[in-house]
């Protein structure tokens, strides 16, 4: 992760992307792989919070992207991982730490101001988890209109839970519609 975070200040943002919910907040640094020597995929970095209770997640995420071909140049698609380091404040306060693997689906439909429909979804197996997670699940769908060149504003639906040995039950982070913008440099 250090070797992502150093390699894409070398480069410069590709941009920014800030997605409101009603008690949470998820502000994320976007760019891409090509200082690792390596082109085709979108590294990015994000700080969630949420409060009530003042949960808070630091993530890093490598997504190899790809594009249909032939009749399906709509689509988009991509697979890669993710890493989540962060503090639930349930319970007094108990420590996360999880790497997962995931991917997206976008579907761009066609027309003269572009609107894309995406699904995401990530999830860490017990194997990949530290410091007593036992899964972290995050999920998102999103609706999204091209404004003008380069910026994107964006309607959708989050979810995003925890299971912890500290935890009795599974702890549900986010469940909630999120509006959000995505900028691009």
């Amino acid at each position: 992760a250090t070797v992502l975070l150093a390699s894409s200040f070398t480069v410069g943002a590709a941009g920014i992307d800030v997605g409101l919910s009603n008690t949470s907040a998820r502000f994320a640094y976007l760019t891409e792989s090509g200082a690792l020597g390596y082109a085709g995929a979108d590294v990015s970095y994000s700080f969630f919070y949420n409060n009530p209770p003042g949960d808070n997640m630091l993530g890093a995420r490598l997504l190899v992207i790809g594009n249909a071909v032939g009749a399906q140049r709509a689509f988009q698609y991509g697979f890669g991982m993710q890493a989540n380091l962060g503090k639930l404040n349930a319970e007094g306060g108990t420590h996360v730490a999880a790497i997962g693997v995931g991917g997206t689906l976008r579907y761009l439909f066609p027309s003269q101001n572009p609107i894309g429909l995406t699904v995401e979804a990530f999830t860490s197996p017990q194997i990949t988890s530290f410091s007593g997670t036992g899964n972290i699940y995050n999920a998102d769908i999103r609706l999204d209109l091209e404004v003008i060149p380069n910026t994107r504003g964006y309607i959708g639906y989050r979810v995003m839970e925890i299971e912890h040995n500290d935890l009795d039950t599974k702890q549900s982070i986010e469940d909630a519609m999120v509006f959000g913008v995505r900028l691009s440099f």
